[in-house]
């Protein structure tokens, strides 16, 4: 054998080994490979063990391989190249999770479907049986769901069900606080403060998913002791805070509407409540008083505010006088004169202050500029907890009195159980909100 033909003999054998090794590794399908890598990469460094990083890694990479086969099924009759496909995808995610108007909401997945329908017919494109099958079947689970939670009867069960549900996912979504953590939440409110902690406990708050809330105790330099309410906001609260936004988001179509955040980040959203507790501690609005925001780790925040002492969640009050009535309807008639919504009036943020004195917590989902659909929600939620604790009667009337009957008309098409705030959902009595609606004057 001549050198050459040796020399094309071993070209040849690498060729092959080469081919055979690319075969072998485009059937693996890498791309998939490095998603799962880069989902268990980011699970563990939040979670730090091996049973809860699978979960994390295994459930949104079986759910995006869904997606991934479902749109090799139907990107074909539906975009005619990738670059087609891709604009789908982001048309879709940027329409449905962007902060916009319901009307520019609808015009973009028009515009969408409008497209969708262009490219199948002049596709030709045939949809497998299949396929419509398990659409079908994926719409009728969603339809029986949806009408079995409007029956008084499954109601019922469901408020039922959905507090220990509810109080697990609140178990999930605390964070452990290190001795990192506290010995850097020590050093910057020493700096900042002048305040020398002494003792860092949790706070009992029944199902709060976006933090974990912890009670600062320790002297002032005035020699003075005193508590700060230390919010830890960390990376697993802002997994745990998407995760329940997004059921509820997929779970209350009409009330996604009304545009609540889902921040992209976690430096975002506790940048954002800082800023909106300073605003309205400014404004004369009854809330705890940010006294700063400090970053402890790489994916932990503390926000510091005033701690509201003898202060009960109207959650665990039973009854409430008159003058906590007006006092609360006084406050969210300030929000309201600020252009501004809580987006989350419910039971465990609204506080019972010695003197009936009253106090909004948890402002994570304020917005201003709220607008007068936001302003109207904020009411009827405020009055479902208010008719919960006190006469309904005196309720409605104190509203007519301190918001006028303009806004509480406008407040009343949102008085529907499936309209209020998910967490009064499950607390509220399926008969409530139409009482009110009886009670309120009409056009």
């Amino acid at each position: 054998m001549s050198a050459l033909a040796l020399s094309k003999g071993l070209q040849g054998g690498a060729g092959d080994l080469i081919g055979r090794i690319a075969g072998l590794l485009s059937a693996i399908d890498l791309y998939w490979l490095a998603a799962a890598l880069a989902l268990a990469f980011f699970g563990w460094q939040r979670r730090r063990g091996l049973v809860l990083t699978a979960v994390n890694t295994a459930v949104p990479w079986l759910l995006l391989r869904a997606l991934g086969l479902l749109l090799l099924a139907v990107v074909p009759c539906l975009a005619r190249n990738a670059d087609a496909a891709l604009g789908l995808v982001v048309a879709l995610g940027l329409a449905l999770l962007l902060r916009l108007r319901l009307w520019q909401r609808r015009l973009c997945l028009a515009t969408v479907a409008v497209g969708v329908l262009a490219q199948a017919l002049a596709a030709g494109c045939r949809i497998s049986a299949g396929l419509v099958v398990a659409v079908g079947v994926a719409l009728a689970a969603v339809i029986a769901y949806r009408v079995a939670r409007g029956w008084l009867l499954t109601r019922g069960y469901w408020q039922r069900a959905a507090a220990p549900i509810n109080e697990w996912l609140a178990r999930q979504a605390r964070s452990p606080i290190t001795p990192t953590m506290r010995a850097v939440l020590e050093a910057r409110l020493r700096q900042h403060l002048g305040f020398t902690m002494e003792s860092l406990e949790p706070l009992g708050a029944a199902g709060v998913h976006a933090s974990t809330p912890m009670v600062v105790a320790g002297c002032g330099p005035d020699g003075v002791r005193r508590r700060y309410l230390a919010k830890i906001v960390s990376g697993q609260n802002w997994q745990v805070n998407v995760a329940v936004e997004l059921l509820r988001y997929l779970e209350s179509w009409r009330r996604r509407r009304l545009g609540r955040v889902l921040w992209p980040s976690l430096r975002a959203l506790v940048e954002h409540e800082h800023y909106m507790l300073l605003f309205l501690a400014d404004a004369g609005v009854p809330v705890p008083r940010p006294r700063g925001l400090y970053r402890l780790e790489r994916s932990a925040y503390a926000l510091v505010s005033d701690f509201l002492e003898s202060a009960r969640p109207l959650q665990d009050v039973d009854a409430v006088s008159l003058a906590f009535v007006r006092q609360a309807l006084l406050a969210l008639r300030r929000m309201r004169e600020l252009d501004c919504a809580h987006n989350d009036v419910k039971d465990s943020n609204i506080l019972l202050l010695p003197d009936d004195g009253v106090a909004f917590v948890d402002a994570a989902m304020a917005t201003s500029v709220a607008g007068p659909r936001r302003r109207a929600h904020d009411l009827a939620d405020m009055l479902v907890c208010l008719a919960r604790h006190h006469e309904k009667t005196a309720v409605v009337a104190a509203a007519l009195e301190l918001i006028g009957e303009d806004g509480v008309r406008e407040a009343r098409r949102y008085l529907h159980h499936h309209l209020l705030n998910p967490e009064l959902q499950k607390q509220t009595p399926v008969d409530l909100p139409r009482e009110l609606r009886r009670l309120i004057p009409g056009e």
